[in-house]
């Protein structure tokens, strides 16, 4: 690229990136200072020795330390551009220590880096490939940030997203100036804002932990199929628009990207466009074949697939296709302000309905406000949430409720979501099946061991077969176990897992042969 044409250098090099105004060079020696780098040292050998023996009261300490440091750092954008990389390098070594703030400290920390690079990129293009590959380096801790931060069921800080759409921005257009053999050098960036534009776009909310580390793995298999557009306001569209795309309004940092069909004309507002109709296909086919093979095991023992690599597959890739489709139409909802509700999370005491019967007085700190409610479920809210559950997503619970209104006693933890604050909400589907419990257990020699491994099932008659609920999910396919029916001991076997969750099995069971009989 001849640099000495003006048209040549792309327009987001014009453009700082609104933190600091003062052109910027790489960074003065003489800066680097003792009283610069000693609180570094001493940070440094608390994050060492924090590694070893950790505290929550120490936690918050090094928390503090860190951001007083960053403030101190991004405060002098002169601090040469090597030491500002290491100690971005170590801090990010930590990102259980991350918060919002933290988040934004070590973003703004890359983008002064970053600065600097661009500064030169004005002057000469061979800046350029080391300001792509900065950027995607930096975009990719925002993907690291971003998925420990859906971990906990917290939304992203939009602080966090607007530093990303800056970030990305910049990348993609000077990406797009680059010359054609250095064009590899953006797969980096490129891969980066497809992953975390994605993430946000999927459910995490509804899912598992585990769940969500399939969804991670799976999306690794197709992410580099993907490429990411920059298109400001009123531009012409890149070709690819055409087809179905993940569409980013980076003037609303708040909302998740939508899925466009077709998009006409141009844009009132500065976009990330991902086409994805490639990604569908590969969606589709892929789930298609991993259900094909659910129903031939000897072709899933000839093919070699581990039942590990099935479930990632089918749980991955139902959530991303979920995130590519038009979301239905939000059912009526009813507010409900004076009801609250108490939790059992031991499903077994949940099958029993033996909740505890304490007044409503006696258990103010594990009430949850009703917010809203519809045919099918609850959202409910708790705000002095000290007490968070990592496994809640998926459970069975047993419902109180204040006061009594007929309502199921039984629900499942279908999303949950938490602030910064403490705020909790949960997402509750009630379980309104007109099932019969019963007693059941595994038969082993004695009426002590069999006592062990006794449990109540919920069972829900269906032709041919029964559906039965487990308080537990330690149980696996063809296993025998006993159903009481007065003096009777009928055998039965668990043909088919349905579904599974952190504290209970939805299984189809059918009768089992035993050596007494009939063949």
């Amino acid at each position: 690229m001849n640099i000495s044409d003006p048209n040549a250098i792309p327009l987001s090099l014009d453009t700082e990136l609104r933190l600091h105004p003062q052109r910027l060079n790489l960074g003065k020696a003489e800066l680097l200072t003792d009283a610069i780098t000693l609180p570094f040292t001493d940070i440094e050998g608390k994050l060492n020795a924090y590694a070893i023996n950790s505290s929550e009261a120490e936690r918050k300490q090094l928390t503090a330390n860190m951001k007083s440091y960053l403030g101190r750092l991004n405060a002098n954008p002169l601090i040469p551009i090597s030491f500002r990389m290491k100690v971005l390098n170590r801090f990010e070594q930590e990102l259980n220590l991350f918060d919002g703030e933290m988040t934004a400290a070590v973003l703004n920390a890359h983008k002064i880096a970053i600065d600097l690079v661009q500064s030169e990129a004005r002057k000469e293009s061979r800046y350029y490939a080391p300001l792509v590959e900065m950027i995607g380096n930096a975009v990719e801790l925002a993907v690291k940030i971003l998925q420990l931060t859906l971990e906990q069921y917290r939304a992203t800080p939009v602080i966090a997203t607007r530093q990303f759409f800056e970030l990305a921005r910049l990348g993609l257009d000077v990406a797009a100036a680059l010359d054609e053999q250095l064009k590899p050098k953006a797969r980096q960036l490129i891969t980066a804002i497809c992953r975390h534009e994605l993430l946000r776009a999927i459910d995490f909310f509804s899912k598992t932990v585990a769940q969500q580390h399939m969804i991670a793995r799976e999306l690794e298999y197709h992410i580099n199929q993907l490429q990411a557009h920059y298109c400001r306001q009123q531009s012409q569209l890149p070709v690819s628009a055409g087809k179905a795309c993940l569409l980013t309004n980076m003037s609303r940092p708040n909302d998740p990207p939508t899925l466009m069909q077709a998009i006409q004309g141009s844009l009132p507002f500065d976009a990330i466009i991902i086409p994805v109709d490639v990604l569908i296909q590969r969606l589709h086919r892929a789930v298609a074949h991993i259900e094909s093979l659910h129903e031939n095991r000897d072709r899933q023992r000839n093919e070699l697939h581990t039942e590990e690599a099935m479930l990632t597959t089918q749980v991955g890739g139902h959530a991303i296709l979920d995130a590519l489709t038009t979301h239905p139409q939000r059912r009526q909802r009813i507010s409900s302000p004076n009801t609250h509700v108490i939790f059992e999370w031991n499903s077994l005491r949940s099958f029993l309905q033996k909740a505890a019967q304490q007044s409503e007085a006696d258990q103010t700190d594990q009430q949850w406000h009703l917010i809203d409610s519809t045919d099918v479920g609850i959202c409910v809210e708790r705000l002095n949430g000290d007490e968070q559950r990592s496994d809640a997503v998926g459970s069975m619970v047993g419902i109180s409720w204040f006061p009594d209104s007929g309502q199921p006693k039984l629900g499942f933890v279908r999303w949950m979501k938490q602030s910064r604050s403490g705020e909790q909400r949960l997402g509750i589907e009630l379980y309104r099946q007109p099932v019969k419990m019963v007693q059941a257990s595994i038969e082993s020699g004695s009426n002590a061991m069999n006592a062990k491994r006794s449990w109540p099932l919920l069972i829900l008659p269906a032709k041919g077969s029964l559906t039965a609920w487990f308080p537990e999910n330690r149980v696996y396919r063809n296993m025998v176990f006993v159903i009481r029916n007065g003096d009777e001991s009928i055998h039965f076997k668990i043909k088919e897992i349905v579904e599974s969750g952190p504290n209970y099995c939805r299984c189809t069971v059918v009768r089992a042969r035993t050596s007494g009989s009939e063949r």
